[in-house]
């Protein structure tokens, strides 16, 4: 099952269960080839980590000095602020996304290490190895339908060696979106306001007021992508998921997305080549499509 948009050919698995607490998605995409141009993309600010492969051509990423090569292999994120990204014709990559608090425990890394950055496969220890090589056994025809279930064994394996803790991790983060404040949350808790948040930070990547403030913005979009209305009246949506305004969601989504809201919707639904679908429909079981 399998969607295309333009020059882009995108597949989106979700694992079941308790699994997708661990690992959300994977998302297989290959862009551009029927052209000879670069497809560039916006990557919102995100609470994710994300490993990322490039299997050809190569992928850039722009930053102060212009557009920098990134490498076959990394881990990035969570983003504090949208980014872009310029993709080779004909370039073929798999994304795993995962939980910040997950990605820090099986590649022991320090969460506000990946904020904002990309760490090469030679800082993530033997997992991401071996990774890349059942991906490089992978034999053509590639079907990511087979594929990606395969690719994730690894990774739910190392999950679940540690099930107790990352799922009292999620517990806590789940927990504060419940709470909606830090004190209600280190109450409910039983920590201290000062402890939470640093557990907190030592688990995301981020503060508790920044990761609601991305986490807010998420929950908007995903109610855009999966509204049955036709036009969704984007200021009620936004009071739903706790924005003030509708200037404050203009603002707030213009920030975190890089994109003026009127095109968020459209996003959103996997319409656009080069970015993340949210609609529901993706995150079925097994690899998702768009309906006809």
């Amino acid at each position: 099952m399998r969607k295309i948009v333009e020059s882009e050919l995108l597949c989106v698995f979700k694992p079941q269960g308790a699994d997708a607490d661990f690992v959300p998605w994977i998302i297989w995409r290959r862009a551009g080839p029927s052209s000879s141009e670069p497809l560039e993309s916006t990557v919102p600010a995100n609470v994710y980590c994300c490993l990322h492969f490039s299997l050809t051509g190569r992928e850039y990423r722009l930053g102060p000095d212009g557009w920098r090569p990134l490498p076959a292999c990394y881990l990035a994120g969570p983003a504090t602020r949208p980014f872009r990204l310029r993709s080779e014709s004909a370039c073929e990559s798999i994304s795993i996304v995962l939980q910040p608090w997950v990605a820090r425990a099986i590649f022991n890394v320090d969460g506000s290490r990946v904020v904002d950055s990309h760490l090469p496969r030679g800082d993530l220890g033997a997992l991401a190895t071996e990774l890349m090589a059942r991906i490089e056994e992978l034999k053509e025809p590639f079907t990511p339908e087979t594929a990606l279930p395969m690719l994730v064994g690894p990774l739910l394996r190392d999950c679940h060696r540690m099930q107790t803790t990352l799922g009292q991790h999620h517990a806590l983060v789940k927990t504060f979106a419940r709470q909606g404040s830090v004190a209600a949350t280190a109450k409910a808790l039983g920590l201290t306001v000062d402890l939470f948040s640093a557990v907190f930070r030592d688990l995301t990547g981020l503060r508790p007021a920044r990761w609601r403030r991305l986490n807010r913005a998420e929950l908007l979009v995903d109610s855009l992508a999966n509204s049955a209305a036709q036009n969704p009246r984007l200021c009620e949506l936004g009071k739903r998921a706790g924005f003030s305004d509708p200037a404050h969601v203009s603002r707030e989504l213009r920030q975190i997305s890089g994109m003026a809201p009127s095109a968020i919707r459209e996003v959103a639904l996997g319409t656009d080549p080069g970015h993340w679908p949210l609609a529901r429909y993706w995150r079925s079981a097994a690899v998702a499509t768009r309906p006809a």
